[in-house]
């Protein structure tokens, strides 16, 4: 996966998962891609669903600063 790619999946998360009201969502990803989800994010759930789809699940928050 180049640098390119890696930063549109990130994105593409950030914007699924943005303030937290979603832990879950179901995305249409390739293979590749969700392995990255899963390094990218060790606290996440990748599950196939079949097809190009994936389940991911987040099951905690972590907060920083406060």
């Amino acid at each position: 996966m180049t640098k390119i790619e890696k930063t549109a999946l990130e994105r593409l998360l950030s914007e699924c998962f943005a303030g937290g009201e979603r832990r879950r969502r179901e995305l249409r990803l390739s293979r590749e891609q969700a392995r990255q989800v899963e390094r990218l994010c060790p606290d996440s759930q990748v599950r196939a669903m079949g097809g190009s789809w994936y389940e991911i699940s987040f099951q905690g928050v972590r907060y920083y600063g406060s």
